[in-house]
């Protein structure tokens, strides 16, 4: 005897396969916001870092910089720039996209812009130290991007709206 399937049978195979769908579409799409998100409260963390340390001991001023390949960044000595500082842990105060600190941001890059230095440095009140800089830092991943001004005469960080 010859056996079709069912309304009911049909319908349920439809609903499985929507709800199997619903879960596996959003894992496997664009997920360069979270990551983006992930770069920038890690970012802006180093950055309030720096600025706050300089702050607390002028006499052991910290900078920033971002690698020359916009993958990530550092904390530096600005009289000793070559290495990045050290962490209490022991482990260099460098995040790199795509591994440890950073691994939640592989496929992020950062980009320096508003000033001529390739650093940020702070003065002992918080400021940039070259005031007449605007810096900003530019978050990117795929087509999305975010965006991070330090106010030259204050040093505060802002979060621009994402691009």
């Amino acid at each position: 005897m010859r056996r079709g399937l069912t309304l009911l049978e049909m319908t349920m195979t439809m609903v499985i396969l929507a709800i199997v769908a619903s879960i596996l579409v959003p894992l496997m799409g664009d997920d360069s916001h979270g990551r983006i998100g992930a770069a920038t409260i890690l970012l802006r963390d180093d950055l309030e870092q720096a600025r706050f340390r300089t702050v607390a001991d002028p006499e052991n001023p910290l900078a920033f910089r971002i690698d020359d390949d916009q993958m990530g960044w550092q904390l530096i000595d600005p009289r000793d720039p070559s290495q990045p500082i050290t962490r209490d842990d022991g482990s260099a105060w460098a995040i790199r996209s795509g591994e440890g600190r950073g691994a939640g941001m592989s496929g992020v890059h950062f980009a320096l812009s508003g000033t001529s230095q390739s650093t940020l440095e702070f003065d002992e009140s918080g400021s940039i130290l070259d005031r007449s800089a605007a810096p900003i830092i530019t978050i990117s991943c795929q087509e999305h991007s975010q965006t991070l001004k330090i106010g030259a005469v204050t040093g505060i960080i802002h979060l621009a709206d994402d691009q």
